[in-house]
């Protein structure tokens, strides 16, 4: 993704008006949440379960413990410490 940023500044999620901030969280979420709801996760029932964009983060980190080296999650996810990599893991199968 940095590879594609026109910019050639770095950023995964670039924004399109300045070179040298990245897109806002905001724009993130409109449209994540709109995804959410076109699968049936009404803002109500977003709400409850307390999804959000980072909710994402969560379960990725979840998914793929286990199935890849602890050091490899942890650069991937962008956690240093096995603490904090724990954190983020929920029972997910």
């Amino acid at each position: 993704m940095a590879d594609s940023n026109p910019h050639k500044n770095g950023l995964i999620f670039w924004s399109d008006n300045s070179a040298d901030t990245p897109i806002a969280g905001s724009y993130i979420n409109k449209y994540y949440y709109a995804a959410l709801a076109a699968i049936g996760i009404t803002e109500e029932k977003r709400k409850e379960r307390n999804i959000d964009f980072h909710s994402l983060r969560h379960f990725f980190n979840s998914m793929l413990r286990g199935e890849i080296d602890g050091n490899n999650l942890r650069l991937i996810v962008g956690r240093q410490s096995e603490r904090m990599s724990d954190n983020y893991t929920h029972e997910v199968r």
